[in-house]
């Protein structure tokens, strides 16, 4: 099984991002693919989070608390409205599918 995936800048010479995808690795705070929303985000807060497009409709991603370049993409039933992002109680349950550190400065506001 692929534990991660690495994505290299336009040039090679760095790497641009990495996508996590197996439960073996967590980041900083212990969340790791399978973690579900409640156990990420406190009750009552934003959470800053977008609906997936296109092949990525019905998904959400969360940016991590407090970072600019780790986004967590959530799965749930029943999916997201296409465009939307449920509120955070019909997201309770949803789960982390898949961990995406962005490198790129450039990419980065």
């Amino acid at each position: 099984k692929t534990v991660l995936e690495l994505y290299p800048t336009g040039d090679g010479a760095r790497v641009a991002s990495v996508l996590v995808l197996s439960g073996i690795v967590q980041d900083e705070n212990g969340v790791h693919i399978g973690s579900t929303y409640r156990e990420i985000f406190p009750p009552a807060k934003p959470t800053g989070c977008m609906a997936g497009a296109m092949e990525k409709r019905g998904r959400i991603y969360c940016p991590q608390p407090n970072s600019n370049r780790i986004i967590y993409e959530m799965q749930g039933v029943p999916p997201a409205p296409d465009g939307q992002v449920p509120p955070p109680e019909a997201l309770a349950d949803w789960r982390v599918t898949a961990i995406l550190w962005d490198g790129d400065d450039a990419a980065i506001n």
